[in-house]
């Protein structure tokens, strides 16, 4: 459909090829493409054996939930310094690792809460591009994403994991 779509676009010249390859990002595209290969360490050198088992670890005891709880706090953590798309990629391996070892949850699960964490990042200015394009417009400090997003981001916490496991794998 896209490849479709971007020959229609070029037959009617909508738009030229120059500047729809100006358009893209090659900063975006490097970073993409970086944290595909560190994902994919992840899963070799087994960094995502050993961060799930910290996290049944330390959240094991409460059973299912709180492997799926882990999983949207790491998320929420780590997407306070990275884009969404990088925290998915460098998180699903322990998701899967995660899937297979712990009884109970399932890896869609899993995936619904890393979703779902990723897309609400509301704690810095560069967890999300819209938090950093109205920061200097906006004369944000700082302190305020922290301020107006912490109650956001543990209700979606919440809400997530609760659905999570009440659906369970559908």
């Amino acid at each position: 459909q896209i490849k479709l779509n971007i020959q229609i676009t070029l037959t009617c010249k909508t738009i030229t090829l120059k500047t729809a390859l100006s358009a893209v990002k090659g900063r975006t595209l490097l970073a993409i493409v970086t944290t595909f290969g560190v994902g994919t360490a992840f899963e070799v050198t087994g960094l995502a054996h050993w961060i799930a088992q910290g996290l049944t670890g330390i959240f094991g005891s409460l059973g299912p939930l709180g492997v799926l709880l882990s999983v949207s706090l790491v998320t929420s953590i780590v997407g306070c310094a990275v884009s969404n798309n990088a925290v998915v990629i460098l998180m699903y391996p322990i998701c899967a690792t995660l899937a297979n070892e712990v009884e109970g949850v399932s890896l869609r699960q899993l995936l619904v809460v890393l979703l779902v964490g990723a897309s609400s990042s509301f704690l810095t200015p560069m967890s999300y591009q819209t938090n950093l394009m109205v920061f200097t417009p906006g004369k944000y400090k700082f302190s305020d994403y922290f301020k107006f997003g912490v109650t956001l981001q543990l209700l979606m916490i919440a809400s997530s994991v609760t659905l999570a496991y009440m659906v369970g794998d559908i």
